[in-house]
């Protein structure tokens, strides 16, 4: 029944009541945001902080890890939702990659979009010019296209000390802030994750967008569904999981997934990837 309905009404009625817990929860003991108040300087926007449940332990970023779903799959990976970092917490960020030991990090934001600024250049610009940022430093080891259109790879070397950690960024930049992107462009982007993190899966993904929420959730909710089980991506409607997957994201981070275009990509992309399973 709950499928009746035409997909994009039951989204904006489904993200009706999430965004009206999310607002009911403000800043309670269960869900405070003490510290990421106590970090304002820290955060892109004053009206996305994350849960202090959820935060990587100190220093602080602005970034919230993600749990799999209860129902997945053993084995599965949590993710770790964040802003794109600021300058001012690059180390931080560089430190929280090399701790969780991050295979991949999928960077979903241009620099710059509608002339703003939507995210701070992190890695180097070639391999030839490594960043230095304060103890740390980061280099550039290759850059190359994807066969997914829009999406380039680079492979990073993070160094303090003696210690090093090298991952993978995937930087995509074709998907406009609270757009929604076609369901083909999402599962390909989840193809090129899948194939970078050979050999990581155990390790969180990270991904980011601008603030951390809206395609950084759509492309996580995307995630955490392909490590469900088959028999429990098809036990529920298409619409009705991608429902469960936001609630279960908001319980971590406020705000995941922002609109109803992208819930219904979310619930498209598991509706696709439900059918290739059953043929």
């Amino acid at each position: 029944m709950s499928e009746a309905r035409p997909w994009p009404q039951r989204a904006a009625e489904v993200l009706a009541v999430l965004n009206h817990v999310d607002w009911t929860r403000g800043d309670t003991s269960e869900h405070s945001f003490a510290s990421a108040l106590r970090n304002a300087s820290a955060n892109r926007y004053t009206n996305v902080l994350p849960y202090d449940h959820a935060l990587l332990p100190d220093p602080y970023v602005n970034a919230s890890r993600i749990p799999p779903l209860p129902e997945s799959s053993a084995g599965a990976a949590s993710c770790i939702a964040s802003q794109a970092p600021t300058p001012s917490t690059f180390g931080a960020f560089y430190h929280h990659l090399c701790a969780e030991r991050v295979g991949v990090l999928l960077n979903l934001t241009p620099l710059v979009e509608r002339d703003m600024i939507k995210s701070h250049q992190y890695w180097p610009s070639s391999t030839s010019s490594p960043i230095e940022e304060g103890e740390w430093v980061v280099r550039m080891l290759g850059e190359e296209p994807s066969e997914t259109r829009g999406l380039i790879l680079r492979r990073l070397q993070l160094t303090h000390g003696e210690a090093s950690h090298e991952l993978t960024l995937l930087h995509y930049t074709g998907w406009q802030d609270h757009g929604a992107l076609p369901t083909p462009q999402l599962m390909g982007l989840l193809t090129a994750v899948e194939q970078a993190r050979l050999g990581a899966e155990a390790a969180p993904l990270w991904v980011h967008c601008s603030a951390g929420i809206g395609r950084s959730g759509t492309l996580i909710g995307a995630f955490l569904a392909q490590q469900l089980p088959a028999a429990q991506r098809t036990a529920v409607p298409s619409m009705d999981l991608a429902a469960y997957i936001t609630r279960h994201m908001r319980h971590f981070r406020a705000g995941m997934v922002q609109t109803p275009g992208q819930l219904v990509t979310l619930a498209s992309a598991i509706e696709l990837a439900a059918q290739a399973s059953q043929s």
